[in-house]
Order: C-alpha cells, then structure tokens, then sequence
C-alpha cells in the first residue's frame, strides 16, 4: 500500500491580484502557522475494474468536492482504492487557500504514486493534472496559490517564504524571492472583511485597466522588497 503524508502550508497574496490571469507575476506568501494535514492512501482494489474514494476529515463536508478534484486522475484510478484523511485544517473563511492546500496535496500524492518522478512540480503532465482538477474544482483560475504552496513543501524553511509566480504554458514559473524573515514578518496583516468579489465580472467590467494597474504593483515589489516601498504599494492597492 502507498502512503504519502504532507503538511502543505497556508497563502497569502500579496500583489498581482486578478493581474496573474493576464500574465502578470503573482506576489504571494506561504505560512506554516495554519496548514493542512493530508494523509493519501492508495492500495489495489478487490474490484480490479472499478475504485473507492474514501474521504476522512471533520473539517468541512465537501460534497462533490473530491469527485470534481479527482475527475482528471478517474483512468489512472481504476483498480485502485484511495483514501484521503484531513487531520489537519484551518477555515475556508481566512481565505489562505484551504481548498487549493487539498488541490496541492492530493494531486502530488497521486501523481508520486502514478509516476514516482522526482522534480513532480517542473514537469508539464504534472500541471495538466493539477490545472485541470482546478477547472473542474473553480471553473477557472491561474494556479498561483497550488503553485506556491506546492513549490513551499519541496523549497522551504517551514517558516514564512515568498514567492513569485507567473501563469506561463504549459509549465509555470515559480520563483522563491530572498527576501529576509526579519522584513517578511513586518509585511503586515490580514483582515476578516467577509467581501468578495466575482473574479469574471470584475475582469469584465474594468477591462484590462484593473489588472494592469495591480501588475504593475507587482514588477514594482520584485525590484523592491523594502518596508517603505511595500507601503507606499499597500496604498495604491487600496486606491486601486
């Protein structure tokens, strides 16, 4: 039986908002102060032309979904049994990427186990996989936050890290900015505030402009990591 246990950590966006889907860098920060726990087992069914998914986790019914999360993987799966138990978690409502963290963390189990290849997170079917699980799971979205959580459990120093990410085909490119713990634990924090967006219609009805405005942000922070120039760009987010 294969046993794949994984800490994947929480995110954060700093800058790049709604700019990542137009091939703007992404500016965002994994944490280990809230993660998830995902134990993955797979094993070979009695029934060598079917397969069970068993799910554990007092976290949240998730309803359809790890049928839409697995949908991509249902041919590889036939003749296997996996079971996904959560035994760690921290609420949908922080916002720090409970679902992506599953996304993350069952699409690396299965495709190790699938595939036993090693750099998993630079090699292309291994986003065809996750970029699909995300339009079955989200509809659409770019993958930064799978990404950086992903590139924090193989790049990490289980503390606080930021990273750039940018939306290339078919392969993403992510980067881990050296920026110091002792400046990243001065970059502020996050606020409950309950509001949301519609992603489609904000994109809609600003045009372009909304996005252009929130990239540029983001070239401006990966030239200047200083706590004067993250300010004066946390300001012009708001503005924005």
């Amino acid at each position: 039986m294969f046993h794949k246990k994984l800490h994947v950590p929480a995110k954060a966006m700093l800058f790049g908002e709604y700019a990542v889907l137009q091939n703007f860098p992404a500016v965002a920060i994994t944490f280990y102060h809230y993660s998830f726990q995902i134990n993955v087992n797979i094993k070979k069914s009695f029934h060598m032309k079917e397969n069970k998914v068993f799910i554990k986790s007092s976290f949240s019914s998730y309803g359809t979904f790890f049928d839409q999360l697995l949908h991509p993987w249902l041919n590889l799966l036939v003749g296997y049994d996996v079971e996904i138990e959560i035994l760690q978690s921290f609420p949908p409502s922080l916002g720090f990427g409970s679902s992506s963290a599953i996304i993350a963390g069952v699409s690396l189990a299965l495709y190790e186990f699938f595939y036993d290849h090693k750099n998993i997170v630079e090699e292309a079917e291994f986003w065809k996989y996750v970029r699909k699980s995300i339009v079955c799971v989200q509809g659409k979205g770019s993958g930064y936050d799978v990404g950086v959580q992903l590139a924090s459990i193989f790049n990490s120093n289980k503390n606080v890290d930021c990273w750039s990410f940018e939306n290339n085909q078919p392969v993403p490119v992510l980067k881990k900015l050296n920026v110091p713990y002792n400046l990243l634990k001065h970059y502020g924090c996050f606020l409950k505030t309950n509001i949301y967006s519609d992603t489609k219609k904000m994109l809609s009805t600003q045009k372009n402009n909304f996005a252009q405005q929130h990239g540029e942000l983001s070239l401006h922070f990966l030239k200047n990591y200083s706590l004067q120039n993250i300010e004066e760009l946390m300001y012009k987010s708001l503005s924005i």
